[in-house]
């Protein structure tokens, strides 16, 4: 009778033990309160962006990884600059906590077409222009220095 007292309030004592030291685990993902797009407005710099907060009341949020388009999940601060995104792309969000657990939410960004310049043309032509333009003044210059030496 001894042994089996014994017996059990070894099991009693090993048994609280591992529920009071799993009950200070934190086994729940952060809650993602804020994921949204913006055509323009980091700083006034009218660059498209991705902002984002989550809570976390057991550990507090560690950080934040996404995937654009189905890429490999990156690292990235609030906010985050979409101006590199040139196509349609799903993206996904994963907020972590200190412990580990991650909750993940998804969004769709279609970037802002180019703005026309003012002669009609968009920015990347004349970008292409203002190219062809420093090459044709250096390659007259080369050929003028060429010739004049004659």
């Amino acid at each position: 009778m001894k042994n089996k007292i014994i017996l059990i309030f070894g099991l009693v004592l090993v048994f609280g033990l591992v529920s009071v030291v799993d009950a200070g685990v934190d086994k729940t993902p952060p809650v993602i309160t804020e994921f949204y797009t913006t055509e323009g407005g980091i700083e006034t710099s009218g660059v498209p962006a991705l902002f984002f907060t989550a809570t976390d009341e057991e550990s507090g949020v560690d950080h934040f990884e996404a995937s654009f388009g189905g890429s490999d999940y990156i690292k990235v601060e609030n906010p985050y600059p979409l101006d590199l995104v040139t196509a349609k792309k799903k993206i996904v969000l994963r907020a972590y906590d200190k412990a580990g657990n991650y909750a993940s939410s998804d969004t769709e960004f279609t970037p802002p077409p180019a703005k026309p310049m003012a002669n009609g043309g968009s920015r990347s032509d004349k970008s292409s222009e203002q190219a062809v333009a420093v090459i044709l003044v250096v390659a007259f210059a080369i050929y003028l220095r060429r010739h004049l030496r004659r």
